[in-house]
């Protein structure tokens, strides 16, 4: 035991002082250490690693959110970004743990989802809000429908048929008379819908006729309604389409005379329509069945197409003829001309009655029609002016046919016959044969006429 009492002291002291301290080799120490150096370092790195995270994350939802948020949205967002973000880097070290990170981002993506946003296409779209302003008779006035309206009415030319053969058979095969742009079963109601007002024209056998413009002509079944039947082009004598044209255009026709109408037809067949086209000009034709009904034998190639009618096929071609014999110039008889004499010398002997004024005459239709009038004094009978015309054209036939030989006078010219007292009429007659025709170079409506039966012509008297 150590008497020094400076020794026992410090003994005591140091006793007292690491009694409760546990004392660690050098070792021991230094481990420590590096193991405090190391979780340190692991502190800060993983802190730091999840701030990276974080700010890589909510730079995917804002790429994400800015193809649904507007513009000025996601500039307010920006702002907002740009005034929580820290001055300090120092700061960043306040950590959000990446559960709550995700719980929050989830939120934000659902808020988002749940507004409505327009797509980024209409985005850059002007702003529309001013439609939505617009004032009531506004819109009122949009809504109203057009006003329709109606197209000009069509022309026809005739030389449309031969200068575009192959459109004009198309519509005729469709119903469609060319150029009309109206089709064979077409209602009157569309007609007018299309056209505006058609106007009436006249009946023909039974059924309404009416215009449409200055050319066409449009039968429907009934009087301001039905169906259309018959489209037509008027008549214009004024045509410079031939036969001959029209053959070289649309091929050969059937030929057809009605009898009815006095007038030669060309038929075209095309589908289920036909294309009647009136012909005006040199003709010949044979009286083959005793039935009024004349077969065309011939037929000039300079004669007119004067007008074009399209319908349903109603023509048997049993009544048509195809071939026929084209006229030419040698097969031409020439006109006869009334020599004024013939008359003269009839009405010297007609004025010689005591009951007899006078006897005039009148010349129509290039001299082919003659019109007397035989004035006679008051009290004369009726059947007294018709012994007294009788006796007028037995005087003209009989010194006719000592200038013109085998030519008769009648075969070439139609009359008409006036009975007047003045100032009353008291007769009217008519010596016209229309049964057949002679072939010669005068147009239509002026034409000799060819008689039959009695020659000359038993005059067909009206009385009053």
């Amino acid at each position: 035991m150590n008497k020094d009492p400076l020794h026992n002291l410090k003994d005591e002291l140091d006793k007292e002082l690491f009694q409760n301290i546990e004392i660690t080799s050098q070792k021991r120490s230094i481990m420590s250490k590096i193991q405090k150096q190391k979780q340190k370092k692991s502190f800060n790195w993983n802190m730091i690693l999840n701030v990276g995270i974080a700010a890589a994350i909510i730079f995917i939802v804002s790429i994400l959110g800015s193809s649904y948020l507007p513009k000025d949205e996601l500039a307010e967002d920006d702002h907002i970004e740009k005034n929580q973000e820290p001055e300090d880097e120092n700061e960043h070290s306040a950590f959000i743990p990446e559960d709550e990170l995700k719980e929050k981002m989830e939120e934000e993506k659902k808020a988002s989802q749940g507004k409505k946003r327009p797509s980024p296409v209409r985005e850059e779209e002007p702003d529309t809000s001013t439609e939505t302003t617009k004032p009531v008779e506004e819109e009122k006035e949009e809504k109203e429908p057009v006003e329709k309206v109606s197209l000009a009415s069509p022309s026809f030319d005739f030389s449309s048929i031969i200068q575009n053969p192959g459109e004009f058979k198309d519509q005729a095969s469709q119903g469609i008379l060319f150029g009309s742009g109206i089709k064979i079963g077409d209602t009157y109601d569309s007609v007018v819908e299309k056209y505006g007002d058609v106007k009436f024209a006249t009946f023909y056998e039974g059924t309404p006729v009416y215009s449409l413009g200055d050319d066409y002509l449009l039968s429907f079944t009934e009087k301001e309604g039905g169906t259309l039947y018959n489209s037509g082009v008027k008549y214009n004598k004024n045509s410079s389409v031939n036969v001959n044209q029209v053959i070289n255009a649309l091929g050969d026709p059937y030929y057809f005379f009605n009898a009815m109408d006095d007038e030669l037809l060309l038929i075209y067949y095309v589908g289920e329509f036909q294309v009647a086209m009136r012909v005006e000009g040199l003709y010949k034709l044979e009286d083959n069945t005793g039935n009024n009904a004349y077969k065309v034998e011939g037929v000039d190639l300079k004669a007119k197409v004067v007008r074009v009618e399209l319908t349903q096929k109603t023509m048997d071609k049993q009544y048509l003829t195809k071939d026929v014999r084209f006229i030419s110039e040698e097969d031409r008889i020439k006109p006869m001309k009334f020599n004024d004499t013939w008359f003269t010398q009839a009405r010297e002997k007609v004025v010689a009655y005591d009951d007899v004024e006078d006897v005039t005459l009148k010349k129509f239709d290039a001299e082919a029609s003659l019109s007397f009038q035989v004035k006679v004094k008051e009290g004369t009978t009726a059947e007294r002016g018709k012994e007294l015309t009788d006796e007028l054209i037995q005087e003209i036939t009989r010194i006719s046919e000592q200038d013109t030989g085998e030519e008769r006078v009648w075969d070439y010219f139609a009359c008409s016959v006036l009975v007047t007292s003045t100032p009353q009429l008291i007769l009217e007659g008519y010596g016209t044969n229309n049964y057949g025709r002679k072939l010669t170079d005068v147009p239509f409506g002026e034409k000799p006429h060819q008689t039959t039966g009695t020659y000359p012509p038993e005059i067909k008297w009206h009385e009053f």
